[in-house]
């Protein structure tokens, strides 16, 4: 209290008139020119009209987007348009305003919603990705901000490239989703992400202790996998009856860090068949009051598994630190070959390091 510190930047604060920008609104026409006064009217159009370098400016106090898949008027968006290196497409809500997106009222669907999906090589086990997210991110040097999903049939967002064709450079930055039927955000394929600021609640409804669904279709709050170099921070994870977050199948590079998981059903993190993930400095805990307080999770699983011969198998330079777990399951877990057992083949897993971290009030040991 006695002490100050002063410090002088000169020019550090500029004043701009108007924000340069497209503008789209639920209350817009896509015969307009895409100012803020005549703003476009659907996702689907304004796609179609900008190039690399640009902001696509939500006027979202106008009224929520209505995303339930068939809908002939925005429906859910796969956002395909790339832009690229240093100028990238950027969607974010005008400042002062609300953008949200919604599925028409949160339903379970009795079957998956979107397109047929499928396997992808060398996973081919595994169960098909059959669900659209509301909003998709499907091209490179995309930049998405200030996104509210208030429910989704499927996915809260996404972004998903191939398997030797990875989307690069894709950034979500103070996203939220509530009542997701299946992963809150889903980043597949996609090399340098970065996820900065995002509230998930209430989602994975999918999750196999919830409703029956195929082996291997857990529904991870945030799931990365099969991608390089992705920094999730000043995340929170809560009320989520799937993982608070997956790092796995071939995912190489992943800082996890200053992100809070809370009242969840399953593990803070899973980590599976991946190497160079750094998770630090984060919050699990559950509270009596929550849905799970019967039966709370554990609080960090590494899991090395064996699923076929023509997968990847590792667990490497994987370091858990200064994270704390308060009032979960089990506490710490480390497993192998869970998924094939019978087979006697175990993965290897090396450099794995779990220190500085603590545990209190464990059920489970």
């Amino acid at each position: 209290g006695a002490v100050s510190n002063t410090h002088l930047k000169s020019a550090y604060v500029s004043v701009v008139t108007a924000l340069t920008g497209k503008f789209i609104s639920v209350l817009g026409n896509n015969a307009n020119a895409g100012t803020q006064a005549a703003p476009w009217r659907t996702f689907g159009y304004a796609k179609t009209q900008l190039a690399p370098g640009d902001t696509l400016y939500v006027l979202g106090n106008d009224g929520i987007f209505n995303s339930v898949h068939g809908n002939p008027n925005n429906e859910w968006v796969d956002w395909n348009v790339p832009g690229t290196v240093g100028n990238p497409i950027t969607i974010k809500a005008y400042p002062g305003h609300d953008w949200r997106m919604d599925s028409d009222n949160f339903t379970f669907p009795d079957t998956a919603v979107g397109s047929a999906g499928g396997s992808f090589p060398p996973y081919g086990n595994k169960a098909p990705s059959n669900f659209h997210g509301i909003f998709e991110v499907t091209a490179s040097y995309v930049t998405v901000q200030d996104l509210r999903v208030l429910s989704s049939q499927g996915i809260g967002i996404k972004a998903e490239g191939l398997p030797g064709t990875h989307l690069t450079d894709v950034n979500f930055y103070n996203v939220y989703t509530n009542k997701t039927y299946k992963n809150a955000i889903r980043i597949q394929y996609v090399d340098n992400v970065i996820l900065d600021g995002g509230d998930f609640s209430e989602g994975g409804y999918d999750a196999p202790w919830e409703r029956p669904v195929t082996t291997l279709n857990h529904p991870g709050c945030v799931s990365v996998k099969n991608g390089v170099t992705a920094i999730v921070t000043n995340m929170k994870s809560h009320n989520h009856w799937g993982e608070g977050i997956i790092v796995g199948d071939n995912q190489n590079g992943c800082v996890v860090h200053h992100c809070e998981f809370y009242d969840c059903m399953s593990p803070l993190l899973y980590a599976n068949n991946c190497e160079n993930v750094d998770f630090h400095h984060n919050l699990r805990y559950g509270s009596d009051a929550s849905t799970f307080y019967a039966d709370p999770s554990l609080g960090i699983y590494l899991n090395c598994e064996y699923l076929s011969p023509a997968d990847i198998n590792r667990l490497t330079n994987i370091r858990v630190w200064n994270n704390l777990v308060v009032k979960t399951g089990t506490s710490f877990r480390l497993g192998a070959g869970e998924i094939n057992p019978g087979t006697g083949l175990y993965p290897p897993s090396s450099g794995i390091e779990v220190y500085n971290n603590s545990f209190f009030e464990a059920r489970g040991g």
